[in-house]
């Protein structure tokens, strides 16, 4: 997980599982997780 490239597919993923999660709530938890991280 160090290089560049399977981070930014990591990222990826996780806004593809975001956009695909339909609990608002949720949504919202994984994104400030994700800002945090970033």
């Amino acid at each position: 997980m160090s290089s560049p490239i399977d981070k930014q597919k990591l990222f990826n993923d996780m806004f593809e599982l975001i956009a695909n999660v339909d609990n608002y709530t949720i949504q919202e938890h994984y994104k400030q997780l994700l800002a945090e991280k970033v």
